[in-house]
């Protein structure tokens, strides 16, 4: 079967895409790390779904990790507590909020809400934090990946599909590592 040099190059991108990257890189607005000595530091690593997909028709949809089901480690206090281990990490929102995105077009805007449960030494901690980005090829340090910022929260992330490869059937499972700072309040 012969392949139209199209879809080579579809495939080629996709493969790309997959690659590993690196998980903390410059982050416009951020000067690879956080604005303030103060901002608490924090890594997560997590599975979101998308929905309807990211595929060669353009759509906007939902991002959801379906609760707290990733995993979310923090350098310093969380509500004034220390935290005592890894935190649960929780995100909804949207993809494609100021325009859909495809396969052809993979960059946008997205909008959502970050959550994490944290044990400290004054018990659990919840957060959450509203939080806009930009996602799109070669952003937030990696292959493909973003930057946000929000009033509480900010910093970058490279994303991974793990189910669908654009060429064939959509993107609607990917895997997120955020490097990311809360900023400290006064």
């Amino acid at each position: 079967m012969r392949r139209s040099p199209f879809a080579l190059v579809i495939a080629t991108v996709s493969l790309f895409a997959l690659a590993p990257t690196p998980a903390r890189a410059a982050v416009p607005g951020t000067d690879q790390g956080p604005r303030s000595p103060k901002d608490i530091h924090c890594l997560a690593k997590l599975d979101v779904t998308l929905s309807p997909g990211i595929s060669m028709t353009p759509s906007a949809g939902r991002i959801s990790s379906g609760g707290e089901t990733g995993t979310n480690a923090c350098d310093g206090p969380i509500n004034g507590f220390t935290p005592t281990g890894v935190a649960t990490r929780g995100e909804e929102g949207r993809y494609g909020v100021e325009g859909p995105s495809s396969c052809m077009n993979p960059s946008g805007v997205a909008a959502w809400t970050i959550k994490f449960t944290v044990p400290t030494t004054g018990g659990p901690q919840h957060v959450e934090f509203p939080v806009r980005g930009t996602y799109g090829p070669l952003q937030g340090g990696g292959v493909y990946g973003g930057t946000f910022s929000g009033d509480g929260m900010y910093g970058h992330f490279t994303i991974r599909p793990v189910k669908g490869d654009c060429v064939t059937s959509p993107i609607t499972l990917a895997h997120l590592e955020c490097d990311e700072w809360i900023v400290a309040r006064p």
